[in-house]
């Protein structure tokens, strides 16, 4: 092949439709106007505006998916499937919601065999919520078809036999995990997780019905990531319920936080044994079920599960019907007592404010904001808060790092706290511009970031921490993240065709650290022990710690 012939070849990919533009001219102004027109549902002149782009610069080829949706708006679907399959070429969108869509379009004129080989091709590219597919009226004509039940997640839903529906769940988890989970390991590959579900398969004829639920988490909990987890939430075949108790690990033992009025008097007072066998041993005894990026996920999942009867018989300390708990008073007086659950007590997974501590930390002052801030210290330091990555009604996540300039300018702060110890995730596309306000304050001459973690600092909240510990110089301070710096992630949406239950299945394998990066989680710092003495008694140890390096003359 000769250099000419070779530079074309390597350049074929760019002639969509024209040359590259002999002239320095800004195509974002028409990018931007046709990106406007689209929006506003005028499909006909967005669909010009975008092959004016194409025609001036055949580089942008995030125009050709703006083309083919402003074609399919225009009601111009071959245009539009054409331009959706070049952008598949080009990489452009997500490649499992791209396919879908052409199989949208080809359903739309009725062409059966093209619909099935793009939903097939949508779900080998990790096509999340395939149910959505059963519920699609693009689909509705075919819905009853085996060949779309099978599409649609849905094989096994008619069984009336236990034995066959649930063995039908379990061959849709190995589906589902083979299809879907990431991360460079692949477990759901492996001869091991075959094994066990085969196992599990033949089991289910001598299992209740909850406890094969318990033992289908176990499967999940094996592809080694806090995202990949079944919903322990009750279906009309699965009577999933908890005792009537929240339970917290302190620095000083695993502790009631809360609990229904008929155990209102166990508040404050420890457990130290899950059906005669000492917590640290019970715990253990859970790990094979508890679903986490690192051993921080045993501090929430795993004490959560010890207040559900299956989970703790599955463990080898209970009999399902109840959990027996022996309980220690501030006094040392012990007392064994066995209670039986009470229906599904919404977890706490996300430590609340202590019942009568007045007036509560700073940091569970408001539990239901995403984000605030104050300044504290006469205003040479700046706390926020960041409780979910959520734009919330009052104030979206880029309107916040807004305020927050003004408010280091105004203030003149020396030092930015950021706590993130009640973040459990969230949309990490929207992380961006707080990053950048953190980045601009830590930039400046004498300038310092805190970071406060905790075992609830995990998936999109991670990411954000991952961020900052790479283009900051911050310190961090509390207990380490919930994530791995490099982490198999996302919330998807898994439903069993028998039983109903719901779960999810990580999809992305985020590398938000380097390539090597192989640590289980951002470490503090400076590591804070928070007992439960200071949890009722409304005190923060870690901010605290925090405030004073912060007034120390030396720093």
């Amino acid at each position: 092949m000769t250099i000419r012939s070779t530079a074309a070849a390597l350049l074929a990919p760019l002639a969509l439709a024209g040359t590259l533009s002999a002239q320095a001219v800004s195509i974002r102004p028409l990018l931007a106007r046709a990106d406007s027109l689209l929006r506003a549902s005028r499909y006909a002149p967005a669909a010009d505006a975008y092959r004016e782009v194409l025609r001036r610069d055949s580089t942008q080829i995030g125009a050709t998916l703006g083309l083919a949706r402003a074609e399919a708006g225009a009601g111009r679907t071959g245009e539009s499937i054409r331009w959706h399959r070049r952008a598949l070429e080009l990489g452009v969108g997500v490649r499992s919601e791209v396919s879908y869509r052409i199989a949208q379009l080809h359903a739309g004129r009725g062409e059966r065999d093209s619909t099935i080989a793009w939903l097939e091709r949508s779900l080998a590219a990790r096509l999340e919520a395939r149910g959505r597919i059963g519920r699609d009226s693009s689909f509705a004509r075919w819905a009853d078809e085996p060949v779309f039940r099978r599409l649609a997640g849905r094989e096994g839903s008619e069984l009336a036999d236990r034995v066959a529906g649930w063995r039908a769940d379990v061959d849709h988890l190995v589906v589902e995990a083979r299809r879907m989970h990431a991360g460079p390991d692949r477990p759901a590959h492996g001869p091991a997780f075959a094994e066990a579900a085969e196992a599990l398969k033949r089991r289910v004829p001598e299992l209740t019905d909850v406890r094969v639920a318990v033992e289908l988490q176990r499967l999940l909990a094996s592809l080694g990531d806090g995202h990949s987890l079944l919903y322990p939430f009750p279906t009309p075949k699965v009577p999933f319920a908890r005792v009537p108790l929240d339970l917290w690990q302190f620095s000083d033992g695993l502790v009631v936080i809360g609990a229904d009025s008929s155990q209102a008097r166990r508040v404050g007072q420890r457990v130290v044994a899950i059906g005669g066998v000492a917590v640290g041993e019970a715990l253990a005894r859970l790990e094979p079920y508890v679903s986490r990026d690192n051993p921080m996920g045993m501090l929430v999942l795993g004490t959560f599960f010890l207040t559900m009867p299956p989970f703790v018989e599955a463990a080898g300390l209970g009999d399902g019907r109840g959990v027996t708990y022996t309980f220690e008073t501030s006094d040392g007086r012990r007392e064994t007592v066995s209670l039986a659950a009470s229906g599904l007590r919404a977890p706490a997974f996300k430590i609340p404010p202590a019942p009568g501590a007045a007036p509560a930390p700073l940091y569970l002052r408001r539990p239901d904001d995403n984000l605030w801030l104050t300044p504290l210290q006469n205003d040479a330091v700046v706390y926020m808060q960041f409780n979910q990555v959520r734009d919330q009604p009052t104030i979206a996540v880029a309107a916040f790092a807004d305020s927050l300039r003004r408010t280091l300018r105004r203030t003149g702060a020396r030092d930015l706290i950021v706590d993130v110890r009640r973040n459990n995730g969230g949309n990490s596309s929207l992380n961006r511009p707080l990053l950048r306000a953190l980045v601009e304050f830590d930039l400046q001459p004498g300038r310092r970031i805190w970071v406060l973690t905790a075992r609830t600092t995990f998936s999109a909240s991670q990411n954000f921490i991952n961020q900052v510990e790479r283009l900051t110089d911050a310190t961090f301070a509390g207990e380490p993240s919930a994530s791995k710096p490099n982490f198999a992630g996302e919330d998807t949406e898994v439903v069993f065709p028998y039983s109903g239950l719901r779960a999810s299945i990580s999809t992305r394998w985020w590398q938000d650290s380097g390539p090597l990066d192989r640590r289980e989680w951002i470490a503090p710092d400076l590591t804070v022990p928070v007992r439960s003495a200071d949890y009722f008694a409304g005190r923060d140890p870690v901010l605290a710690a925090v405030l004073e390096e912060i007034e120390r003359p030396d720093r």
